[in-house]
Formats: structure tokens, sequence, C-alpha cells
């Protein structure tokens, strides 16, 4: 599977689960989240080649970035860019990034994705 696709399907279950949060919760947001779409993730996809690109990914530490680097935009694109400086924010990243990496299959799963996308690029 190429990595635009999974990138995709990341940000695809992502929306879903953002989405039936918002239902759940009785806000229209969940109506225009549902509207936008596959341009959503190309914008998304984008943004993470353009953030990686330097980035060595042979090198465990630049791993860690670029994990970070795309946790951080799809989270960002997917939650609104206000959150950029937000203490809490950036707590739950680092709590998000912390579970990733603890489970190795995934975190060599993301590792690829992001080796795709700099390959693809």
């Amino acid at each position: 599977m190429d990595p635009v696709s999974r990138l995709g399907q990341v940000i695809a279950l992502m929306r879903a689960r953002q989405a039936e949060r918002r239902r759940e919760a009785g806000t229209p947001a969940a109506r225009a989240q549902a509207r936008s779409g596959a341009a959503g993730a190309d914008d998304v996809r984008e943004r993470v080649v353009r953030r990686l690109h330097g980035l060595d990914l042979r090198r465990e530490g630049a791993r860690a970035q670029g994990v970070r680097v795309f946790l951080e935009t799809v989270l960002l694109h997917e939650l609104g860019e206000g959150l950029v400086n937000s203490p809490r924010f950036r707590q739950v990243l680092a709590e998000v990034q912390q579970a990733l990496e603890s489970d190795p299959a995934t975190h060599a799963e993301l590792v690829r994705l992001l080796a795709d996308l700099q390959e693809a690029a």
C-alpha cells in the first residue's frame, strides 16, 4: 500500500472518531468534518512531507522527531491550528507519541510510513 493511502486511512480513522464524538455531543461541526474529504488528507500529506524534509530517519532521534512531526501535523489539522502553543496540546501530543512508540509493531509501521512519504516526495 502506498504512503498516501496509509496516511489517508490514518486521517480517515481520526476523522471518523472525532466526528462520532461530535455527533454524540450534538454539534453541527460533525457534518462539516465529514464533508472535508480527501482534500484534507492531501494537505496533511504535503505538510508532513515538507516538515520531514532533511530528517535522516535512519537515526533514532530523527525517527522520534519524524513521528512527532507527523502526529503534530495530523492532530493540528484535525483539532485546529490554534492549539499549536497550548501546553495541554503538547502534553497530549507527548502521551500519544509515547503510546505509539511503546508498541513495536505500530512504531515500525509509522516509521515505514514516514520513510515512504520521504521517498515519494
